[in-house]
């Protein structure tokens, strides 16, 4: 019961200072959330600066080229190379999504754990 209680005790102390970080620092949120948008806004003219230089150095027949290219090497890959292993990786990855959109425990949000921990009620994940 001790090793539940000092559990619970940390999980209030953490959803304290959350509560604490998304309502006192919401200035220096924004500030990061500024930098966030603006480091996006540069790599993504950069990469499209990349992509616009690149399409005027090749023709469309190039670029149909280059696209079967990776197709063909994507299917030698998954086929004939190693066909157990491809089948297996999506095998896998088909099953995880399986279990996770089967999953019956429901994602519950961080304030409705927040409530539920200040007032003392008792919670499920």
């Amino acid at each position: 019961m001790q090793v539940i209680d000092q559990h619970l005790r940390r999980r209030r102390i953490r959803l304290i200072e959350f509560e604490a970080w998304l309502r006192d620092c919401k200035h220096y949120r924004w500030i990061l959330t500024a930098i966030n948008a603006a480091f996006l806004g540069v790599l993504a003219s950069f990469t499209m600066v990349i992509c616009v230089l690149l399409s005027a150095a090749f023709t469309d027949d190039q670029c149909l080229a280059w696209g079967k290219a990776v197709g063909q090497s994507i299917l030698m890959q998954t086929l004939v190379t190693g066909p157990l292993l491809g089948s297996t990786v999506l095998g896998f990855k088909l099953l995880a999504v399986w279990i996770l959109l089967r999953s019956r425990k429901a994602v519950r949000s961080p304030w409705w754990l927040m409530r539920d921990l200040l007032h003392g009620r008792c919670v499920t994940i």
